[in-house]
């Protein structure tokens, strides 16, 4: 019996120390949710991404916390209020913000796991690169709503109807019907024009 409670003992003893030290740092402290650092939900886009940019200068300058205000940003930046879905270069503006949050969650990850401000540098560069290439396109004219969605497009498909009727039609008539939809269009003649 005393060997069982010095071994569960020191099991619990064990269990307590930090035999990862690793492990530590990624348990560590959550960053303050974005509400608390970054600006209200009114801010437009542009100015978002300007705060963005500015934020990891300042990190980049040699002040790692800016990191987790800049990341906060991020998370906003889906909600800010733009005039642009659709850029002139022929891509979604939601995709580009969702591609800049996920850059600056993985820097936050890194950090947290114990990376310093040099190990994520070039991290913060592409970011950097990524939000000011966005405001050139975002400048250019051309931008606007974005196009339908594939959904409504099928949806909006004439001839998909014409073949549902027409397979229906087929399967349910073993004669031909002069009611019956027919196909669209002509046949081709198969013989060649003199």
């Amino acid at each position: 019996m005393r060997r069982i409670l010095l071994t569960a003992i020191v099991a619990l003893t064990l269990t307590g120390c930090e035999l990862w030290p690793d492990q530590r740092r990624v348990t560590g402290e959550a960053p303050p949710p974005a509400t608390v650092l970054a600006p209200g939900q009114d801010v437009p886009l542009e100015e978002k991404l300007r705060m963005v940019e500015a934020e990891i200068e300042l990190a980049l300058a040699g002040e790692p916390e800016r990191i987790l205000t800049a990341e906060a940003i991020t998370d906003q930046l889906l909600h800010a209020p733009r005039e642009v879905d659709w850029l002139a270069t022929g891509y979604l503006v939601e995709a580009r913000l969702r591609q800049i949050q996920a850059l600056a969650d993985a820097v936050v990850a890194k950090l947290r796991r114990g990376a310093t401000l040099a190990a994520v540098e070039d991290d913060l560069v592409t970011i950097r690169t990524a939000i000011q290439d966005l405001q050139a396109q975002l400048a250019l004219p051309g931008g606007g709503p974005a196009p339908p969605p594939l959904e409504q497009l099928l949806a909006q498909d004439p001839l998909r109807d014409a073949r549902v009727r027409v397979d229906a039609a087929a399967q349910t008539t073993p004669t031909p019907d002069a009611t019956a939809p027919q196909p669209l269009g002509q046949p081709a003649d198969p013989t060649p024009d003199p």
